[in-house]
Formats: structure tokens, C-alpha cells, sequence
């Protein structure tokens, strides 16, 4: 099935993938550091941020509920941007969904 932004911008807006805005992210490392931490657990084979190894648990949860947050609306004003600057190259564009 193909998906194009023009049909509904909202599925479109769901097919965009994790890396997407991983790639777009000024701090991508610390918030994938506390994410792992968070979720699987310290793992000392692992080399981690040193601002996140200064954290302690409730200030890795803090940080990452308020900055992913903020990156999520930067992304989407960068795509906002382009949409704005560049309609005719990114309309044609088409998304193939799974």
C-alpha cells in the first residue's frame, strides 16, 4: 500500500520512522542513554554519557519526559519547514506502509 502525504497527513505522520528523528536530534546520545538505563538497566560493558552517568534515576526520568518532548516538537517544525520551502519535492514523495 502506498501512503502519500497529500492522502492524510496524519498516517503519514505515523509511518515516519524512529531514525528519522533520531538523526534530527541534538541529544540523541543522552536520551538513548537513559533510555537503555531505563529500561534494560545499567550495563557496565556499555560507554555512556557523562551527564547521564551524573543522574541519578528520577533526574534520568525528568530529563527524558521534558527533552524528548522538546526534540519531538523541534523535528516537527524542521518538517513544518521543509513542507513550506520544498512542497514540490517532498509531495512527491511516496511511503510505502508494512
Amino acid at each position: 500500500m502506498t501512503i502519500r502525504l497529500t492522502d492524510n497527513p496524519f498516517v503519514f505522520l505515523q509511518k515516519l520512522d524512529w531514525n528519522d528523528l533520531a538523526d534530527s536530534c541534538r541529544d540523541y546520545t543522552m536520551l538513548d542513554d537513559i533510555y537503555r538505563i531505563l529500561t534494560d538497566g545499567y550495563d557496565e560493558r556499555n560507554v555512556y554519557d557523562e551527564r547521564v552517568l551524573a543522574m541519578n534515576i528520577e533526574e534520568m526520568k525528568l530529563y527524558y519526559s521534558k527533552h524528548l518532548a522538546i526534540e519531538i516538537g523541534r523535528y516537527l517544525e524542521a518538517l513544518g519547514r521543509e513542507l513550506q520551502e520544498r512542497p514540490e519535492e517532498l509531495l512527491q514523495v511516496e511511503f510505502r506502509a508494512s
